[in-house]
């Protein structure tokens, strides 16, 4: 039960430093990086487009695809950045696992949802691309995520009116 959890181990090789940090940044933001590039993607988008001239036309891949696999590709050749703290200790995460939003409906007012998928970085790409697209179908046709009806259950509360 103590020490242990159903998505990571804990991890008891840490160094001292590296182990002190969470007390050091205790929230997930303090340890938050911002990073802007500009990337060529030219190649990219033409070896996506090669790509979908062989697949099914409602199933096309895509530049975000890509970028995924690229991460899971990252984390598989070195698993020490697939790390996590919780409870002020550094855990390693079992698997790899993708988090990403998407739409209901392409629009506007599309309503978001939550898409989370553990995926194997060895797959080919093409199990990759089908697998992430299954996903999202899902999470589409879903009525509503349980997050949003937790929240929507939480903001039908009555307001605490404040005498400012």
């Amino acid at each position: 039960m103590f020490g242990r959890r159903p998505d990571g181990t804990l991890v008891r090789d840490a160094a001292p430093l590296r182990r002190f940090m969470p007390f050091i940044s205790p929230r997930r933001n303090d340890s938050l990086v911002l990073l802007s590039q500009e990337l060529v993607v030219e190649e990219a988008l033409r070896f996506v487009e090669q790509r979908n001239a062989t697949r099914p036309d409602d199933a096309p891949m895509t530049l975000f695809h890509l970028i995924l696999r690229s991460i899971a590709k990252v984390f598989d050749e070195r698993p020490r950045l697939n790390r996590f703290v919780a409870g002020g200790r550094l855990w390693q995460r079992d698997g790899i696992w993708m988090t990403f939003s998407a739409k209901k409906c392409f629009s506007e007012e599309g309503e978001l949802t939550t898409v989370k998928r553990r995926v194997d970085p060895h797959a080919s790409l093409d199990d990759w691309v089908d697998h992430l697209l299954g996903a999202s179908a899902t999470a589409r046709a879903s009525r509503r995520p349980p997050p949003t009806r937790r929240w929507t259950c939480c903001c039908a509360c009555p307001r605490r009116s404040c005498a400012c």
